[in-house]
């Protein structure tokens, strides 16, 4: 078992989001429309989108320390702005809101991985990026747990003051992260993010951001239409609540896992995975049968969970690769930039294909998935073993020129 440490505080905190069984609430009993749910989301991507290089830069610049004990301070801000937008039944407060919270994701984004990837060693990378979101997904199975009983003695009002409260809590344990040893070389040809950018356009990019984007979607999917699902199939929206609960305690096994699949994880990112999860979002669009169904909703956030974990390695090994240790931070939130932008479309098109019926959105998503699976096991994990022959490459080449 792993010793708990700050980061782990941090990430368990986080997960006490007590009003997020019933955020769209939060938001409807305000006077904010399901449309304008929508689109609240979509401008958090869209400021997540034009932020995230330049909070990128600052971290490398900061540390990633640093940079996460800002992140923290925005998203208690933002949970403050959030409580009074609904006292106010202020739609600017909403707005303003959801761009405070995008500063604060893009702060962690990619910073986060960044800083585990630089404080620990790479055979346990995967390892502890999972244990830290166990502890997060911990946090998240308590908070919907106690959720009931803080809503029906306090309101809303009470779930949003405590999820402050554990925010708070957050914040502190933010300033107890270890340093990060900065053990970066001074980067003398690649100055700004347009070079940075041009170093590292490939078709290797590109797929990357594919696959995360697709991920990223099926998240999407999960939290918007888990409950759409189930309304169609008979079963009451009040069961969502226990669905939420058994996913979460399962994908609690991730870390375990991994440590089990270690040899064999190149094609289960690029190959088994997908192509699983793929056939299971087909299966919700196309069966009927309540138990399978509800089977499929348990198991589909452990499966794409896995690859999720890997690819953020994968992203850490391709920056070395490219020799800009220096902009890890940048370089990561550049790869989320462009999965931002898949998200901006996706989500200002959810209207459209939700008028399609759940059954079209997971049969979509989860073709794709599968033809992403196929090719990528046709590949044989060859992008994490070319990055590991590129990476000894450089080393012996480094060695020669000593």
């Amino acid at each position: 078992m792993k010793k708990i440490d700050n980061l782990d505080v941090m990430s368990f905190m986080n997960g006490l989001v007590f009003f997020s069984p019933i955020a769209l609430l939060v938001r409807t009993a305000a006077g904010v429309s399901v449309n304008d749910f929508f689109i609240l989301q979509a401008l958090l991507s869209i400021s997540v989108f034009f932020l995230e290089i330049p909070t990128g830069k600052l971290s490398d610049k900061l540390g990633h320390k640093s940079t996460l004990v800002l992140s923290q301070i925005m998203l208690l801000s933002a949970r403050i702005l959030l409580l009074v937008a609904f006292v106010e039944k202020s739609m600017t407060f909403f707005v303003i809101e959801v761009f405070v919270e995008g500063l604060s994701v893009c702060f962690s984004s990619g910073t986060q991985s960044a800083y585990i990837y630089s404080t620990e060693t790479n055979e346990i990378f995967v390892s502890k990026t999972a244990h830290v979101a166990n502890c997060g997904t911990a946090g998240f199975v308590i908070s919907t747990i106690t959720y009931v009983v803080i809503y029906k003695f306090y309101g809303i009002t009470g779930l949003l003051l405590a999820t402050i409260l554990a925010n708070l809590v957050a914040v502190i344990s933010s300033f107890g992260l270890k340093k990060e040893i900065n053990e970066y070389k001074e980067d003398s040809h690649v100055v700004g993010s347009r070079e940075i950018i041009k170093s590292i356009c490939s078709v290797k990019t590109l797929w990357i951001i594919v696959l995360l984007a697709c991920i990223n979607i099926v998240y999407i999917l999960i939290n918007f239409f888990y409950v759409d699902k189930l309304m169609e199939i008979g079963i009451s929206e009040m069961y969502m609540t226990p669905i939420i609960l058994g996913y979460s305690v399962i994908q609690l096994t991730s870390e375990f896992i991994l440590n089990k699949i270690q040899r064999f994880k190149d094609k289960i990112v690029f190959g088994v995975s997908f192509l699983l999860s793929g056939i299971m979002l087909c299966s919700l669009g196309l069966i009927s049968n309540k138990i399978g169904i509800v089977m499929i909703m348990l198991l589909l956030p452990l499966a794409v969970d896995i690859p999720t974990y890997l690819l953020e390695e994968i992203q850490n090994r391709f920056v070395d690769e490219q020799g800009n240790d220096s902009h890890r931070a940048e370089i990561i939130s550049i790869f989320n930039m462009g999965v931002n932008l898949v998200e901006i479309i996706f989500l200002f098109g959810s209207a459209v294909i939700a008028g399609f019926g759940a059954a079209m959105c997971f049969c979509v998503v989860g073709i794709a998935m599968m033809i992403l699976g196929v090719v990528s096991y046709a590949k044989k994990g060859n992008i994490k073993e070319n990055l590991d022959e590129k990476l000894q490459k450089n080393s012996e080449r480094n060695v020669f020129c000593q």
